[in-house]
């Protein structure tokens, strides 16, 4: 097995839901091959939660960049002997490119390509994304569900921000007071495209993408299942485009 490794601590919560999101799909994994499910049947992973300059006060205010942060990150995940790495935070894959030139030895997943494809294997058309500003201004999503023939429904400034809050109140403990507004925003979104992304690792701590029957796709669940797949050398080899080079906002 692959050892792999997610980079975490943007927000903590958020990456240790996406472990738990990679250790599911890791028995997924198990089941399919029809192997027993056990403590040793599991890959070597490792879940590195480093403090990480805000990504979104770096791309939008001139903030502390996040990269020193980042690299930090993925030297203690390589020194552990990973060889195959998850960013558990969407807005840091503006950052990928970056990393993987530092890291040419590694694999990097980028989390937008990964949601991409599973957006476009769903037979969606048209999308919407919940994101922070930053994610959405950069067009992080928008640039891989292009790639992928895919057209995304732009929101309104004042939902975009409201959007941003309500993610900035998740990281500050608050998920009654971010989830409502998150959650009644989805519904209103789904009655206008085939398809919503959840863009970033906080949205899935208060919306449950499963009763959505494939229509909302959770890009946290997306990278863990991918890098599940990695680990048991499962991952499928892709003949679709990937996502261009990512611009800052």
């Amino acid at each position: 097995m692959n050892h792999v490794a997610l980079i975490a601590g943007m927000g903590p919560d958020a990456g240790a839901d996406t472990l738990a999101r990679f250790l599911r799909a890791c028995r997924r994994e198990l089941q399919a091959a029809g192997r027993p499910i056990n403590d040793q049947a599991y890959p070597h992973h490792v879940l590195v939660q480093h403090p990480i300059a805000d990504r979104s006060a770096a791309l939008l205010q001139g903030g502390a960049s996040p990269v020193p942060g980042l690299v930090g990150a993925v030297g203690v995940a390589k020194a552990a002997g990973a060889r195959t790495l998850g960013i558990a935070c969407n807005t840091a894959h503006f950052w990928h490119g970056e990393l993987q030139a530092l890291f040419p030895d590694l694999e990097i997943l980028h989390i937008a390509d990964e949601t991409a494809r599973a957006v476009h294997r769903s037979g969606a058309r048209t999308c919407a994304v919940l994101a922070t500003a930053a994610t959405q201004r950069g067009g992080l999503f928008r640039r891989a569900l292009a790639a992928h023939g895919l057209d995304t429904v732009a929101q309104s400034p004042g939902d975009e921000e409201a959007v941003h809050r309500a993610i900035f109140a998740i990281k500050a403990g608050r998920p009654e007071e971010g989830g409502p507004p998150l959650r009644a925003m989805l519904e209103q979104l789904l009655d206008r495209v085939d398809s919503v992304v959840l863009g970033c690792t906080e949205l899935g701590l208060v919306i449950d993408a499963d009763p959505f029957a494939g229509r909302v796709v959770d890009a946290a669940s997306e990278l863990a299942n991918a890098l599940a797949a990695k680990a048991y050398g499962t991952y499928p080899t892709h003949t679709s485009p990937s996502p261009q080079p990512t611009e800052q906002p």
